[in-house]
């Protein structure tokens, strides 16, 4: 099974639905996503976002989330813009159709 984060590939899309007769249209969006606080997003990837739980879930029994906790603020800390973390995250729109 190939990972979700692929359907964002415009390549592996065209591979997926090569020989169906689906004609594929793509385009790039941006989303914004804000949260208060480097905790609040952090609250929100570890209880919201599945690879975050199931990380969290792995991790937290080896006494190892922490870790994995202070690089997530880390790496949250570099997106505040204001006092507010601030992503905008690109992903792909795909539109088929069927030929003919």
């Amino acid at each position: 099974m190939d990972p979700p984060p692929l359907w964002g590939v415009e390549d592996h899309v065209r591979e997926l639905f090569g020989g169906t007769g689906v004609e594929l249209e793509f385009r790039h969006e941006q989303a914004e996503m804000r949260f208060p606080s480097v905790e609040d997003a952090i609250e929100f990837y570890s209880t919201k976002f599945g690879p975050v739980i199931m990380a969290k879930q792995a991790l937290e029994p080896e006494g190892r989330w922490e870790a994995l906790r202070d690089d997530m603020a880390a790496l949250y800390r570099q997106s505040l813009h204001d006092g507010e973390v601030v992503f905008q995250p690109e992903y792909l729109v795909i539109l088929g159709r069927r030929a003919g």
